[in-house]
């Protein structure tokens, strides 16, 4: 399928991913990998890549996107993981034998919490200005 890129997240090895969506008799041709990273939150960097790529999307329902080459495809990924308001890499850097700074994934608040948060914050201001307002401020 020349100039299509399933771009998605599997929580198996890339291989057997590979292998399993090649296997299918309606797939022209057995796909390959041009580029994977791994992170802590996959399904979240999905989305943000996802939504960063949206116009070079082929089909709305589907995980397939057209770039012009394998270099044009990755560097897209590259740059949408980057902007990812959830990509933190998985790194392996070592010195010898010891294992260096892996970053800990970040807590990422859900909806309902940034919501809350949203509200609580509106209520403390609130109160802060009454305070403010009616003098009794220390």
């Amino acid at each position: 399928m020349p100039g299509l890129y399933k771009i998605g997240f599997t929580t198996q090895s890339v291989q057997v991913r590979i292998s399993e969506l090649s296997r299918g008799t309606s797939v022209p041709a057995a796909f390959y990998k041009v580029l994977d990273i791994t992170t802590y939150n996959p399904a979240a960097v999905e989305r943000d890549v996802h939504l960063f790529l949206r116009n070079s999307r082929s089909n709305a329902r589907r995980e397939f996107f057209q770039f012009t080459s394998d270099t044009e495809a990755a560097a897209s990924v590259l740059v949408a993981a980057g902007q990812s308001r959830f990509y933190q890499p998985v790194t392996d850097n070592r010195a010898g034998d010891a294992l260096h700074a892996i970053p800990e994934p970040v807590v990422q608040m859900t909806y309902e919490e940034i919501e809350r948060r949203k509200t609580e914050g509106k209520v403390a201001i609130k109160s802060l200005m009454a305070i403010l307002d009616g003098g009794s401020a220390q």
